[in-house]
């Protein structure tokens, strides 16, 4: 394994840190004071998060199509950088419609970046390391989460330079992303595997088994964010848990998350990708239940562990995947499709589930809809084809 492959697996962790552990998933903290600190209604809060999601669905379809034309170090680089814009103006922004531009640049620019830059390590492993090397980003994912658990708290009621906790927090975010950037920029190289293979992104489109890919891919975007929507609200609402015990057992999920996409990629380079995928869907399954079902409060941490463990597992696999089917230069259109398409099952899975809370007054039923649905999911994996390389 070349020197070049770590350098290019490294900086994919620094992304993945940088655009998805501080860029997408800090909103969950930060978002309620932004709320208060600009004197937003929730309809105008839900503005602000529909903007950063159209730009991210945008942003996973530009990116990916670019990168197959232009590669992935000029198009992750430049996406960083507008995602940096971005966070300035949510950090300086004076009202909601200048928040939400910058929301709307920092989804464009998350997404643009790591849809390419989650499928270059792969390309530089070689073919049997290759689940292994789409868990590197994945890794950078989860110690941003854990690293926005744990730091972001203490900067929250600072203020410095006339910017409150929430706007400092957003500029650190901003000074993140331009340090990604930088990087991208500086290290990201195409492999000479990806730079020796021809075909046009219409050719990405047309493998059904990307398409057969996309439907697993919606079942976990739906079950996943069905479960990462109500674990606060099921633990205070119907628990009563304190706050405090709510951020103790998500930050044990942070934790463990970080080495799941790479335990879960080494043991598909020896199981196979479709048992791998489809064992992580059982995980997710056994964990949705145990929250929703055991009474237990020792289950809720079962749950957490089983979730920790699991949690990045399939995204990792899905690029490995999608490599094997259509090769290294077509696979960033091939995973701005998947994405696409498991965008739409996270913007569908929390409000199929809110409606099943609402509806019966209780979390459970809708945990329960997230286990059956990951379940189809572990049961759609088993029917993918297992592919060394490139298929029609």
């Amino acid at each position: 394994m070349s020197r070049q492959a770590w350098i290019i697996g490294l900086v994919s962790a620094l992304v993945g840190l940088a655009a998805l552990g501080f860029g997408r998933f800090a909103y969950a903290l930060l978002f309620p004071l932004i709320r208060d600190g600009l004197g937003l209604s929730y309809t105008q809060t839900g503005f602000l998060s529909a903007a950063n999601l159209f730009g991210f669905l945008g942003g996973a379809l530009l990116g990916g199509s670019l990168a197959a034309e232009f590669g992935t170090r000029p198009v992750a680089g430049t996406a960083l950088a507008l995602a940096t814009t971005g966070a300035a103006l949510t950090a300086v922004g004076p009202g909601a419609v200048l928040v939400a531009c910058g929301q709307f640049l920092v989804g464009v620019g998350t997404a643009g970046a790591i849809v390419p830059v989650q499928n270059l390590p792969i390309a530089w492993f070689p073919r049997r390391s290759r689940g292994f090397a789409s868990g590197l980003p994945s890794a950078g994912v989860g110690i941003g989460l854990v690293v926005v658990g744990v730091a972001f708290p203490a900067l929250l009621p600072v203020k410095l330079l006339g910017l409150s906790g929430w706007r400092l927090a957003w500029a650190t975010i901003g000074g993140v992303l331009l340090c990604a950037s930088v990087f991208c920029f500086w290290l990201l190289r195409e492999s000479p595997e990806a730079a020796s293979e021809t075909g046009s992104i219409r050719d990405a489109f047309r493998v059904r088994r990307i398409w057969r890919l996309c439907v697993v891919y919606f079942f976990f975007g739906f079950s996943y964010l069905s479960y990462v929507a109500f674990f606060g609200a099921t633990l205070a609402g119907q628990r009563h848990w304190e706050p405090a015990a709510v951020g103790r057992a998500w930050a044990t999920a942070g934790v463990l998350s970080i080495a799941s996409g790479l335990c879960w990629g080494a043991l598909s380079d020896r199981t196979g990708r479709r048992l791998s995928i489809s064992l992580a869907f059982g995980v997710h399954a056994l964990a949705y239940l145990s929250l929703a079902l055991v009474p237990w409060d020792g289950a809720v941490y079962a749950s957490v562990v089983l979730w920790g463990f699991s949690a990045w597992a399939i995204p990792s696999l899905a690029a490995a995947v999608a490599t094997d089917y259509v090769g290294v230069r077509l696979v960033h259109p091939a995973m701005a499709l998947v994405n696409l398409v498991g965008a739409a099952g996270q913007m569908s899975g929390p409000v199929v589930t809110g409606y099943a809370v609402d509806m019966t007054g209780s979390f459970a039923p809708g945990l329960v809809l997230a286990a059956a649905v990951a379940l189809a999911g572990a049961g759609t994996a088993l029917a993918l084809a297992e592919s060394g390389g490139r298929a029609a």
